[in-house]
């Protein structure tokens, strides 16, 4: 299927997002307004800008959005 039929699905509550760079704003904001939460892969977006509409979305929404930082919340990182 599309990337729109997945968004689509009542069946999926969150989507990983592994997409080129340029596609990460355009495709997290669809997932948001498609009520889905969302893991963005590095970096977040391109600019501010989009990060701060992303953010403001997801909290309209009651949605989960995170980086794929996973370093920064793995037990090793807390000896750091």
């Amino acid at each position: 299927g599309s990337y729109d039929q997945m968004l689509a699905d009542p069946d999926v509550e969150a989507v990983y997002i592994p997409l080129l760079n340029g596609l990460h704003y355009e495709w997290a904001a669809a997932a948001l307004r498609a009520k889905k939460h969302v893991l963005l892969e590095k970096p977040f977006t391109s600019n501010a800008e989009e990060a701060r509409l992303l953010s403001t979305l997801a909290a309209e929404q009651g949605l989960v959005l995170a980086e794929a930082f996973h370093w920064r919340h793995h037990l090793l990182a807390k000896r750091l």
